[in-house]
């Protein structure tokens, strides 16, 4: 897949996050269950943003699940408001990275 299968999917998450009118911690939740946690770093990324998604991964699931709720969700739920905006930055700043590494079409 690679690069360009990375940049659909983070245009994708910064889509969603811009449109969804849900809470920024639901709306970050979402942009990763659905876009960024399919990417394959190691297939999809050049190695120098290989860290920023780990770091947008690590935020969204640091927190175990509780019952019937996956770890994204449990993560968002216990997430402040400047977390959550965080990582909604860092998952901008992996967009811009993309399609700078994207080759031109």
């Amino acid at each position: 897949m690679g690069i360009g299968y990375a940049w659909e999917k983070t245009m994708v998450a910064v889509t969603s996050m811009a449109s969804n009118p849900d809470s920024i911690q639901e709306r970050v939740a979402a942009a990763y269950v659905d876009s960024l946690m399919h990417i394959e770093p190691e297939r999809d990324l050049p190695d120098d943003l290989r860290p920023l998604l780990a770091e947008i991964k690590a935020a969204l699931t640091d927190t175990p699940a509780v019952g019937d709720e996956g770890r994204v969700a449990a993560s968002a739920r216990a997430m402040g408001r400047e977390k959550a905006t965080d990582v909604a930055r860092k998952i901008v700043d992996l967009y811009d990275k993309v399609c700078v590494a994207r080759p031109e079409r």
